[in-house]
C-alpha cells in the first residue's frame, strides 16, 4: 500500500524535527513528547487505507498541517538557549503553543483510531458474509474475453446511440442477439468496460454489477450462482454494506443458515432499490440453466425498480424472444453489415501478427474471408 502523497510531506517533517532535536541535544520533555507524539499519529496513518475509509483525507490533511506547527515551533526553540527566552518571557507562548499541538495531535490520533477500528470490523464483516454466499467470480470470465478482444473492434457499440440512451435513461433493457461466433460475449466485455467508466464518475449511490453465464462451467450456468454475484459486486463495492444483506446473512446470530433462491432474490431487490442507478449485465441469457426463471426475474425486477438498466446478450432463441416481449427493451441485432469494420479489424490484426499470412493474404483474400464468415 503507498502512502497518502501528504503523508510522504508529513514523514519528511518529522525526519527533519527528529534530526533538530538530535543536533541540539534538546532534552526539554515536552519538546520530545511532541516529536514523538508526532511519529506516532504519522504512522497510524500511514498504515491505514486512507482513499477507502470515510473522512480520514481531512485527517491527513490536519497531520500535515500539523507536522508544519510542530517544526516550525522545534525551529523557534532551537534558534535561542532556553534561558534567554526565558528572561524575555515567552517561556508560557512556547508552553501553551506546545500544549495545543499535543491537544490536537491525541484527537486527530483518536479520531484515526475510531474509524481504523470501525473499517476493520466493516472488512471482517464483509469477507464472512462473502465466504458465506459463495459467489462465482466474474471477472474471470471478463479477464478471458478482454484478452480475446481485438484493439478496435466493437468500439462502435459504445458510440451507438441506442446504447447512449439505455445508458442515460433507465426503464428499458438492451438486448443484443445473434447467432453462435458472433463474437457476442467480446463485445458484452466491452459493454461491461463502458458501463464501468460510466458509473465510476457517480460515486457510492450508483451501482454496476455483471455476470457471465457459462455453458462450459456448471457453477456458471445456475441461476442460484447469478444472483449471489451480482449481490457480491452490489453490496461490498459500497461505502456501507447493504442492512438487506446483513438481515440474510443474519448479523449477531451464532448461525448462519444457506439462503433460498427466492430470499436471494429478495434480498438483491432491496439492495437495487437502495441505489440512485443500476447498471446489470449479463452474458449468454441462452445457457442459463432456468431460462424461463431468470428472465421472468429480470421482467420483475425491471418493473419493480426505478433507476435500474438492463443490458443482455442472447441467441435468438424462441423462449428467449417470448418472454423478452414481455417487458421494455432495445434489441440490436447482430449483422454482417454491423460487424464489417469488425472484421476487417479482426482479419487485419491477426494477418498482422503472422509473417506467412502477410506473406500469402492479398486484399482481395481477406474480402473473401470478411464475405463468407458472414458476421463470424
Amino acid at each position: 500500500m503507498q502512502a497518502h502523497p501528504f503523508l510522504k510531506v508529513g514523514w519528511t517533517l518529522l525526519s527533519s524535527v527528529y534530526t533538530v532535536v538530535q543536533q541540539q541535544q534538546l532534552n526539554d520533555r515536552d519538546i520530545q513528547g511532541l516529536a514523538e507524539s508526532l511519529r506516532e499519529v504519522v504512522g497510524v496513518a500511514t498504515d491505514c487505507p486512507v482513499a477507502e475509509i470515510k473522512g480520514t483525507p481531512d485527517v491527513i490533511e490536519s497531520i500535515v498541517r500539523l507536522s508544519l506547527e510542530v517544526a516550525s515551533l522545534i525551529d523557534e526553540c532551537t534558534k535561542g538557549s532556553f534561558m534567554i527566552r526565558l528572561v524575555k518571557g515567552q517561556i508560557t507562548d512556547v508552553k501553551g503553543r506546545i500544549a495545543k499541538c499535543q491537544g490536537e495531535l491525541k484527537d486527530l490520533y483518536e479520531k484515526l483510531k475510531t474509524r481504523i477500528m470501525a473499517y476493520s470490523a466493516k472488512a471482517a464483516l464483509s469477507k464472512e458474509i462473502r465466504d458465506w454466499l459463495k459467489v462465482t467470480n466474474p471477472s474471470i470470465n471478463h479477464k478471458s474475453a478482454r484478452d480475446t478482444h481485438v484493439k478496435g473492434t466493437g468500439s462502435w457499440l459504445p458510440k451507438d446511440e441506442r446504447f447512449q440512451e439505455w445508458l442515460d435513461e433507465p426503464g428499458k433493457a438492451m438486448w443484443i442477439t445473434a447467432g453462435p461466433g458472433f463474437g457476442k460475449t467480446v463485445l458484452f466485455s466491452t459493454s461491461v468496460e463502458a458501463v464501468n467508466t460510466h458509473t465510476s464518475a457517480h460515486g457510492s449511490t450508483c451501482g454496476c454489477a455483471y455476470f457471465y453465464i457459462d455453458a462450459r462451467s456448471g457453477a456458471s450456468q445456475k441461476f442460484d450462482n447469478l444472483v449471489r454475484s451480482l449481490l457480491d459486486q452490489l453490496c461490498f463495492n459500497q461505502g456501507d454494506i447493504p442492512d438487506a444483506i446483513k438481515r440474510l446473512y443474519g448479523v449477531g446470530r451464532g448461525w448462519h443458515p444457506e439462503p433460498t433462491l427466492e430470499q436471494l432474490k429478495t434480498t438483491l431487490g432491496e439492495v437495487v432499490k437502495g441505489l440512485d442507478k443500476v447498471y446489470i449485465l449479463i452474458d449468454a441469457l441462452d445457457e442459463c440453466d432456468s431460462r424461463a426463471e431468470l428472465l421472468d426475474w429480470m421482467r420483475s425486477l425491471q418493473s419493480s425498480t426505478q433507476g435500474l438498466h438492463l443490458f443482455a446478450t442472447s441467441r435468438p432463441e424462441r423462449i428467449i424472444e417470448e418472454r423478452m416481449s414481455n417487458f421494455s427493451h432495445v434489441r440490436i441485432p447482430l449483422t454482417s453489415e454491423l460487424l464489417d469494420n469488425d472484421i476487417r479489424t479482426y482479419v487485419d490484426a491477426h494477418v498482422e501478427a503472422s509473417e506467412d499470412l502477410r506473406i500469402l493474404m492479398t486484399e482481395e483474400m481477406k474480402k473473401k474471408l470478411r464475405v463468407r464468415g458472414d458476421g463470424m
